[in-house]
């Protein structure tokens, strides 16, 4: 009950008297039968079942969608290749062209420091990944491993063959995509280690690296059988007992 100055009024009275918009509400109709459940309205007002996922989903910021993001992150990626793989689409790799920004006169001329690996180009992601004559020389040794053969050593051309088929999952979507992020990863890790390091391994050292870490990878998937299935398994070395499941 609600007390005004003249006397007492009954609760719903003074709460339509407070809020006139409850008279077009209508009142709802109960089913003691059935329970009580939680709904969600989703960002298109949809109505849903209520669960942390969907509310997180129609709260969230949106980002623009990256076309890249299925070449990048897969379940069978080598976590750390893809993160790696990630800053070079991002182009977040500390190489000397992004690091003359920061250039103030110190004791090292950046305009001076070259490529580590050539000694010849410039230390930048389009050189290095992988128009470097040492990084030229690994990628079309192994390139066909990944039935890449007829794409060309830039950046630009290896991601317009894969963007297209990462979301595949057929063996040789999967494995250029390792292919290509484990080559990526040990030329920067060559690089920095010939910069920092006295440590140097040749182009058929590096090839061998990469095709060891790919090539364990694969040994623990299981592929669907095709002729394609058993042409990447011969290429890889693999036993065809791997040709099974899905």
């Amino acid at each position: 009950m609600a007390r005004g100055m003249h006397g007492t009024i009954c609760s719903r009275c003074y709460m339509i008297s407070l809020f006139p918009v409850l008279y077009d509400i209508p009142v709802p109709t109960l089913n003691l039968n059935e329970s009580d459940v939680l709904v969600w309205h989703d960002i298109n007002g949809n109505e849903s079942s209520f669960s942390s996922s969907s509310v997180w989903d129609t709260l969230r910021k949106r980002g623009e969608l990256i076309p890249w993001v299925n070449m990048v992150w897969f379940p069978h990626a080598i976590p750390r290749h893809a993160f790696h793989i990630w800053l070079i689409f991002k182009r977040k790799l500390k190489t000397h062209d992004k690091m003359k920004v920061w250039d103030a006169g110190s004791a090292t001329n950046l305009n001076l420091l070259c490529c580590s690996l050539c000694k010849k180009g410039p230390d930048s992601h389009d050189h290095l990944f992988f128009e470097c004559s040492y990084s030229l020389q690994v990628w079309y040794s192994i390139r066909h491993l990944a039935n890449m053969q007829h794409i060309s050593e830039r950046w630009d051309d290896i991601t317009a063959w894969l963007i297209p088929i990462s979301k595949s999952k057929s063996g040789y979507s999967v494995t250029g995509r390792l292919l290509v992020a484990a080559l990526a990863y040990y030329i920067w890790q060559e690089r920095n280690n010939r910069m920092f390091t006295n440590l140097e391994r040749t182009p058929g050292q590096l090839k061998e690296a990469v095709e060891s870490t790919v090539r364990l990878k694969l040994a623990s998937m299981k592929f669907k059988q095709s002729q394609k299935t058993l042409r990447l398994l011969e290429l890889w070395k693999l036993p065809k007992e791997q040709d099974k499941g899905g």
